[in-house]
């Protein structure tokens, strides 16, 4: 199978766009662990650790990828844009927040201040 990459002009506008994106994907991670963190009320919690951590490689390799590949891709996504959506895709974008957050408060109460599911015995 053969890719067909375009050639993108990778000039100052494109490595901002890049910086741009890798700020909003970084930052996004950092508050998705804030809220997991915070609302666990704890960091020792080494699974949490290693997956965040894995979270971290993989959107490196996703970085890499999309830079080799499509870096239109990089530039595209660096921009919010509301204007062309539809209005379900809309409400679909703040349903998708909210439970992603809702998801990662839930865990951090059950795994740091509630424990109510019981860990597996599995380890790494």
């Amino acid at each position: 199978m053969i890719f067909m990459v375009e050639v993108v002009e990778k000039d100052a506008v494109f490595w901002r766009a890049v910086a741009k994106r890798a700020a909003q994907v970084l930052g996004g991670l950092f508050l998705l662990m804030a809220v997991f963190f915070l609302s666990a009320g704890r960091i020792d919690l080494p699974r949490a650790w290693i997956f965040f951590g894995l979270y971290f490689v993989s959107l490196l390799l996703n970085m890499f990828i999309l830079l080799k590949l499509n870096p239109e891709v990089i530039r595209a996504r660096s921009e919010i844009s509301t204007g062309e959506m539809k209005w379900w895709d809309k409400i679909f974008g703040v349903l998708y927040t909210v439970f992603l957050f809702l998801m990662f408060i839930v865990c951090g109460l059950d795994v740091g201040r509630f424990q109510l599911s019981s860990p597996s015995t599995l380890t790494i």
